[in-house]
C-alpha cells in the first residue's frame, strides 16, 4: 500500500468519520492514478473471476456430495467456459485449470472443503448450509469488474436454466 501511494497510485487523506468524530485515513484515487490502476485491475480481475466461478461450482457438491480433485477442476473449467459463452464472465483467463486449482487450495486453507476418507473433494459442515456459500460467492463478486454481467446466483440461475446447475 505504501508503494502504491510513494507511486500516486493511490493517495491518502484524513477525514471526519461518519460514525465518529475521529479523524481517519481515506484512501482515494488521485488523478494521476488512473492509469495505472486501471492497468492492476485488469490484472487482478481474471484471478478473481477464477475464484468467484470456483465458488460458484461449489454448488455441485452440496449438499453432501464428493468429487475427486481432478475432475472437480474439469467441471470448473466446463462451468468457467460456459460462463465465458454466455459472457457472464469477461476473461477467459478465469478458465485456466491453474487459477481453478489454486482457488481449490485457497478454499482447503478457508477451510471450506476438505479430502475425505477417499481422497475426494467435499464441501465442510459449514458450507454445506447453501446461505454461507452464497454469502461467499456474493462477497467474492464485489470485487468482479464492473464490467461484469452478473447480478445474483440465483440470477444466474434462471438465466442458464436450473439444468445447468445440475449438469455441474
Amino acid at each position: 500500500m505504501t508503494r502504491m501511494v510513494d507511486f500516486h497510485v493511490l493517495a491518502i487523506r484524513p477525514e471526519p468519520s461518519a460514525t465518529t468524530n475521529e479523524i481517519q485515513d481515506v484512501i482515494h484515487l488521485p488523478p494521476t492514478g488512473h492509469e495505472m490502476f486501471g492497468f492492476l485491475c485488469e490484472l487482478y480481475w481474471p484471478f478473481v473471476d477464477s475464484y468467484w466461478v470456483a465458488a460458484a461450482a461449489l454448488f455441485s457438491l452440496q449438499p453432501s456430495r464428493s468429487l475427486v480433485e481432478r475432475l472437480l477442476v474439469e467441471r470448473m473449467q466446463w462451468f468457467a467456459e460456459k460462463l465465458y459463452s454466455e459472457r457472464i464472465v469477461t476473461f477467459y483467463d478465469c478458465c485456466s485449470k491453474d487459477s481453478l486449482r489454486l482457488a481449490i487450495t485457497l478454499f482447503r486453507q478457508w477451510n471450506m472443503i476438505r479430502l475425505n476418507e477417499a481422497s475426494a473433494v467435499e464441501l465442510t459442515d459449514r458450507y454445506k448450509d447453501k446461505r454461507v456459500l452464497l454469502e461467499l460467492v456474493e462477497r467474492l463478486a464485489q470485487y468482479r469488474s464492473p464490467h461484469s454481467q452478473y447480478a445474483s446466483i440465483e440470477s444466474l440461475a434462471s438465466r442458464l436454466g436450473v439444468p445447468f446447475f445440475a449438469k455441474l
